[in-house]
């Protein structure tokens, strides 16, 4: 586990990220009963990121891998984060698993070959969501 470089001293800096999602759906609970625990993995640029990593083909391997994620239904949620992001901290894109096992995750992600490749790297932790939050 990496600490984030954006939360020193207690303090999260804010983003905004304008997003296109890849797969799933994330839906707004405005009344929570009870919540149920899954895997946020958060996508930022890694050591061999160029401006060339932004190309279509970037893209596209990170929309088959969510939409294979999907499918299975391992994922129930996948966004990519658009140029007009708040974006200081290099994050890329995001995904919500389903479950609550972690290090299952982080073995998934580590086998792509974006994350293999150092062109991104990807952080994974437990995230609460309301119950139903994720279809």
């Amino acid at each position: 586990f990496e600490p984030d470089p954006y939360v020193s001293e207690g303090f999260m800096k804010a983003e905004l990220h304008q997003y296109q999602t890849i797969a799933g759906k994330l839906l707004l609970i405005t009344e929570v009963k009870s919540v149920e625990e899954s895997v946020i993995a958060i996508v930022s640029r890694g050591p061999k990121w160029t401006e060339k990593s932004q190309d279509a083909s970037i893209a596209s391997a990170y929309a088959l891998f969510a939409k294979k994620q999907f499918d299975e239904g391992k994922l129930g949620f996948a966004a990519q984060f658009s140029s007009k992001s708040n974006n200081e901290s290099g994050r890329v894109a995001v995904m919500i698993f389903r479950g609550n096992d972690v290090e299952e995750v982080r073995k998934t992600l580590e086998a792509n070959d974006l994350v293999r490749d150092e062109k991104v790297r990807i952080q994974a932790f437990p995230q609460y969501l309301a119950k139903g939050a994720i279809e």
